[in-house]
């Protein structure tokens, strides 16, 4: 069984999005161990030897620029010691995911906009999504899917039809998928994505409704 350990590093005390993380990791079948909040670079180094785990999950919620010198700390003592190091990946917000990126040390940054299925996806070794996914047509079963997001009903329009079906689109790319989208007056009924990076298709009726699916 894969092991992963968890960590909020340095003085970070936000855990909740790691804590996510790894209740995935087990749904998906791996070990998993949290050392929680505030964690020092000893600390990680000593699970490491400890443990021996197959990934660590760093997770950091604060200013990119004291993260530039945890990591630049954090990568000096695991050269310094020669540990065998583990497959790194790093979580947090899109500033300091930057910086973890720079770095070249973690195998996967994670920014916060990525969905539950691309968690998945990395955490089965897949490491991308496919090109087309399959998002259930009633309430119950996208509830279901979505868990334990919630799923919020709301009217999309803008000001022009144009307008609206382009941000019908970002939205559809994006995976954030409602079932109606609408603008006062217009006629599109219906606005069909059937694989990822299609042109829209278009069908008019009487109605001001604009429904999407992929």
């Amino acid at each position: 069984m894969k092991t992963i350990i968890g960590a909020a590093l340095g003085d970070c005390v936000h855990v909740g999005g790691l804590h996510h993380f790894l209740k995935l990791a087990e749904a998906e079948g791996y070990k998993t161990e949290s050392l929680g909040p505030a964690v020092s670079i000893q600390r990680i180094i000593n699970s490491i030897i400890a443990s021996n785990p197959d990934i660590v999950a760093i997770s950091y919620r604060l200013t990119a620029d004291n993260f530039r010198h945890l990591i630049n700390d954090l990568l000096e003592n695991l050269k310094k010691n020669k540990y065998s190091v583990p497959r790194f990946i790093f979580g947090g917000p899109l500033p300091v995911a930057q910086v973890a990126k720079e770095s070249g040390f973690f195998v996967r940054v994670f920014d916060g906009s990525e969905d539950e299925a691309e968690l998945k996806s990395f955490l089965r070794g897949k490491g991308s999504l496919p090109d087309e996914q399959v998002y259930p047509g009633d309430l119950i079963s996208r509830i279901n899917q979505k868990y334990p997001y919630p799923i919020l009903r709301h009217h999309f329009g803008l000001p022009t039809l144009a307008s609206t079906i382009e941000g019908i689109g970002k939205i559809a790319k994006a995976g954030s998928i409602g079932r109606h989208f609408s603008r006062h007056g217009s006629k599109c009924s219906r606005v069909l994505f059937p694989t990822a990076g299609n042109e829209p298709k278009i069908t008019w009726n009487r109605w001001s409704t604009c429904s999407i699916s992929r």
